[in-house]
């Protein structure tokens, strides 16, 4: 016992000088996750940059002179500069043709960046809107695809198949609606599709299917294809929970575009006004049909044809393996979004010009991911070198 007594005492340290912080907070915790999640994802970055690279350059070039304008860009050009310049939503009586979210975001970026000031054309100052939502594309179509667990090669095919298309050039350099609508719908179907089933990203996905829908109401036709997707993904526990909240936003934000036309006393047809449902009796009912795609006297068949004319592959690559793409589980749901564009062809039915744009990016992740599927059977699996490649593209 003694020895116990004879050792000497540390003296305590007592001053009162701060300590350095621990370094397992939330901040250093965030950016842990943040560096592990950029080496977990490097290999992607770099490709989604190139590919950036590559199909911006091709947009970009010559994007003022081609296509040539025509009307349906100069209404939307008009609409977005009487929402900039005079705070309404056309410069003559808006008529309920088109919900008008989609030239409100052109209003929004034509007011943040000047483009009506330096253009050189009114036109031109909203195809760089149109570059912008090219550019977003790219990524959540990369994104898209790698999240339905498809491979690194895949994905750059989709993207390169759709960047590179002398169809979706032509269309997407264009001052259209249907190009502020893409990125919104890749980007329901790219929340829609994540590993985690949480009830934000139900939220976060009705919303931008709502935004797709109030920018162009052709939109709403992708809708069973998002809820596909979530009843795949969702987990059993929450599902009635997910699809119940996605509906209940969806339905509340798209509510805005009827209460609109409510305020202004114009939800119902009556005399020396427009309405919501005149507009919706004409977009469905009276408004003259574009025949039958396979009559070759009809408009409809001019139309289908000049977008094979201008890209004789992507299209009828896209409808001849459609089939395989179903019976895949990855792409089920991706496939039947493509399906049902085709069906919708196959009505006698108003056909627009533009109403193949939508459709490019759901398109190329059919062709890819089949291809990707085949080239994957019938080689790497022969070959060590190759297997160990295509490995690294996953």
């Amino acid at each position: 016992m003694t020895l116990l007594y004879d050792r000497a005492l540390q003296p305590l340290d007592i001053g009162l000088e701060p300590q350095p912080a621990r370094q397992d907070g939330l901040p250093h915790r965030a950016a842990t996750r943040s560096v592990g999640w950029l080496r977990a994802h490097m290999t992607d970055i770099v490709l989604v940059a190139l590919l950036l690279a590559v199909g911006g350059a091709v947009h970009w070039v010559g994007m003022d002179a081609a296509p040539a304008r025509f009307d349906d860009e100069g209404t939307y050009t008009s609409y977005a500069w009487a929402v900039q310049h005079w705070g309404r939503l056309s410069h003559y009586t808006y008529w309920y043709a088109h919900p008008p979210l989609g030239w409100i975001q052109i209003a929004g970026w034509t007011w943040l960046t000047d483009a009506f000031g330096r253009a050189p054309y009114a036109v031109a100052a909203v195809r760089e809107f149109m570059f912008v939502a090219k550019l977003v594309d790219i990524v959540l179509l990369y994104a898209l695809t790698r999240r339905l667990r498809l491979g690194r090669l895949s994905a750059v095919l989709a993207v390169l198949l759709f960047s590179l298309s002398p169809l979706a050039l032509y269309f997407t350099r264009a001052a259209l609606l249907d190009n502020v609508v893409t990125p919104w719908l890749l980007g329901a179907f790219l929340i829609a599709a994540a590993p985690r089933r949480s009830l934000l990203g139900a939220a976060a996905s009705a919303t931008c299917m709502a935004v797709a829908v109030l920018s162009k109401e052709t939109a709403l036709l992708y809708l069973p294809a998002v809820l596909l997707l979530f009843l795949q993904r969702a987990d059993r526990r929450n599902r009635r929970f997910t699809l119940t909240l996605f509906t209940t936003v969806f339905v509340l934000l798209c509510a805005a575009y009827p209460l609109y036309a409510m305020t202004k006393n114009e939800l119902f047809a009556g005399d020396g006004h427009v309405s919501l449902e005149w507009a919706v009796r004409w977009q469905l009912f009276d408004r003259t049909g574009s025949g039958d795609i396979f009559d070759p006297n009809s408009t409809a068949h001019a139309v289908i044809r000049s977008w094979v004319q201008l890209d004789p592959w992507l299209p009828k690559l896209s409808v001849a393996l459609l089939l395989p793409a179903l019976v895949m589980r990855r792409t089920r749901a991706v496939a039947v979004a493509f399906a049902l564009q085709v069906i919708q062809l196959l009505r006698n039915g108003y056909l627009p010009y533009p109403y193949v744009i939508a459709m490019l990016p759901f398109g190329a992740i059919v062709v890819a991911a089949v291809l990707g599927r085949a080239c994957g059977a019938l080689w790497f699996p022969a070959q060590p070198w190759a297997r160990r490649g295509a490995n690294a593209l996953r």
